[in-house]
């Protein structure tokens, strides 16, 4: 069922005009007490919430009720579709606020932070990056349990940030990005425990969203654009042709800085992507790579499916109710129909519940520990 909980009205420009305005964006599901302990963690510290739940009915309750405690929150329960980054768009249009700090249900910025949002605002940046930490426990001061993992862009303009729907996005900003210093972080708490569950829903979905041909390479330097075009044409690849797994680590490799070049070595993630392509079948490789190069005409699958649009989501509710299939599924099922929809003349002897069901067979194959077919 479509829900919206609305306490807060851009067009109440008495509020609206008397705060420095921060919003969190939260996109949730079946996280519910960490969800309420981030919002409790920050009622005092932003001015508006806007909170996207996408949890199956047992999980509801206790993020409901926090609700009624918020003075300003946009609150909607979407259809799942296992991929935060495909609600964010949404999420963003109903924001009121200037300013717009986006969290996980499974994140917190420290002290320092929170201390100095206010003021870290006023500077001439239309976005910030924030050092990233990820603990694998909560209270643990071990070194070993803690890991940086970069600077991400999660505090930034409304009205400067775009977003896309591709798997991992970072928001692209139309303007000027500022790294703020190693003082301020955003702590990840993971439980390692559910990390290859989670990484299998993502390659699944980047079986559809994140495949590669050799044109996204050519871009760089002259030398690398040379070398790669050279070996393009001494092999008779093409620019549009899917990148083989061995030609994606030698490019990787080649594009690592200075040492790294010699000891460059895939991560086991970029493995696993790579093998659960390849597991599939020639028929099923060949379609989701034909679906993802529709996908790249409109930059990542919000545009594709409509995902910024109310009705779309009203829909897709329906819909979800309806086909019964697992999140990450039913969203694989909805780039395969708006595919064969577009492309009418398209040649195929598979339909979209046959292509999900070759590529649960193939993640079965890759992640062992997470194995959960859903059709």
């Amino acid at each position: 069922m479509f829900r919206t909980h609305l306490l807060c009205d851009c067009a109440n420009l008495a509020w609206y005009e008397l705060v420095s305005e921060v919003c969190l964006l939260l996109v949730t599901r079946n996280e519910p007490v960490k969800a309420v302990s981030l919002i409790n963690d920050l009622k005092e510290i932003v001015d508006e919430f806007v909170i996207v739940d996408s949890s199956d009915p047992a999980y509801r309750n206790h993020l409901d009720s926090v609700l009624e405690n918020l003075d300003h929150v946009h609150f909607f329960r979407l259809a799942p579709l296992g991929l935060a980054e495909a609600y964010r768009a949404y999420a963003l249009s109903k924001v009121c606020s200037e300013w717009v700090l986006m969290l996980d249900s499974d994140e917190r910025i420290n002290e320092r932070l929170k201390a100095d949002l206010k003021k870290l605002i006023e500077s001439d940046a239309d976005a910030l990056k924030i050092l990233r930490v990820i603990r694998h426990d909560q209270f643990s001061t071990d070194p070993a349990l803690i890991q940086i993992t970069g600077y991400k862009t999660r505090l930034f303009k409304k009205d400067k940030t775009q977003f896309f729907g591709r798997v991992h996005e970072q928001p692209t900003i139309n303007g000027k990005v500022t790294k703020l210093s190693t003082d301020y972080k955003i702590i990840h708490y993971v439980n390692p425990n559910l990390y290859w569950n989670k990484a299998r829903r993502y390659i699944k979905l980047e079986v559809l969203l994140g495949r590669w041909n050799y044109e996204k390479f050519v871009n760089g330097s002259f030398v690398k654009r040379a070398s790669l075009l050279a070996y393009l044409r001494l092999t008779g690849k093409r620019l549009s042709d899917e990148v083989t797994s061995r030609d994606l680590f030698l490019i990787k490799r080649f594009g690592a800085k200075g040492l790294k070049k010699l000891t460059y070595k895939p991560d086991e993630y970029l493995k696993r992507k790579s093998l659960l392509i390849n597991c599939l079948n020639e028929s099923v490789k060949k379609i989701t790579f034909d679906v993802w190069c529709d996908v790249q005409n409109f930059k990542g699958a919000i545009q594709y499916l409509n995902l910024n649009s109310q009705y779309t989501w009203e829909k897709l509710n329906e819909e979800y109710e309806l086909q019964r299939l697992s999140p990450e599924d039913f969203f694989i099922y909805l780039l395969i129909n708006r595919f064969l929809l577009r492309n009418p003349n398209y040649v195929t002897d598979y339909d979209a519940y046959e292509i999900i069901k070759e590529i649960n067979r193939a993640a079965d194959i890759v992640f062992p520990e997470a194995k959960n077919s859903a059709i």
